[in-house]
């Protein structure tokens, strides 16, 4: 149902231009809120966020979590690359596929694998080390927790997203924080991830998360 719809969506939205979240999430989870009249608003939720990850993500995902893709709509999304968070597409990739692996494993889970993306990308690949993707990382966690946490919380959750919002609602200010280190630098300026000057900037972060309402 819900995959089905962000294929919908997608196919509604003109191509060439850049697009925000906020213009898939609004419809998903008006959606959810409609489903959840009189029924259960978590369970409809985790079934969006998954839909949602999934698009944004990897298909795989569905290995962990059950059939999701169904009907017309097997195959993958088309090029997804002009959706973005502050004007970055990467950050829609870690946000949301990290909301689906806090649902299929828990946050314990979905932090390590961010963690570890990250120090690969420092010793294997161009683009580093990033505190701005491990935020991203951290916010799609918070909002998995927080959307599917209670029943209260899930419908607030609806509530918000169903009306017209903005990213900051949902997503925190990331832009001035580190990112692109290579392993030597990380080691440089941070020693390791068990350094106070790492765990203070990891605080920093979830200080950040902490600030949106929503999230409370």
């Amino acid at each position: 149902m819900y995959w089905e719809k962000m294929h919908q969506i997608h196919r509604s939205m003109q191509t060439g231009g850049r697009l925000s979240l906020v213009q898939y999430l609004q419809p998903v989870f008006t959606m959810a809120k409609q489903r959840s009249a009189g029924g259960n608003a978590i369970e409809e939720n985790k079934a969006a966020i998954f839909a949602m990850s999934m698009f944004f993500g990897d298909i795989r995902l569905e290995r962990f979590i059950g059939k999701v893709r169904d009907g017309g709509y097997t195959n993958g999304p088309g090029k997804v690359s002009s959706v973005r968070l502050q004007e970055r597409h990467d950050w829609v990739q870690h946000y949301m596929p990290s909301a689906g692996l806090t649902l299929a494993g828990g946050r314990g889970i979905a932090d390590f694998i961010g963690e570890a993306k990250e120090v690969d990308d420092a010793t294997n690949k161009a683009s580093g080390f990033s505190f701005t993707d491990l935020a991203a990382d951290r916010a799609g966690v918070r909002f998995a927790e927080v959307a599917t946490g209670t029943d209260g919380g899930a419908r607030k959750m609806q509530e918000l997203l169903s009306r017209p919002i903005g990213e900051k609602q949902f997503f925190p200010e990331i832009r001035d924080l580190p990112e692109g280190l290579a392993a030597a630098q990380f080691k440089v300026q941070y020693g390791d991830r068990k350094s106070a000057k790492y765990l203070r900037m990891v605080a920093e972060i979830d200080r950040r998360i902490d600030t949106i309402s929503l999230y409370r």
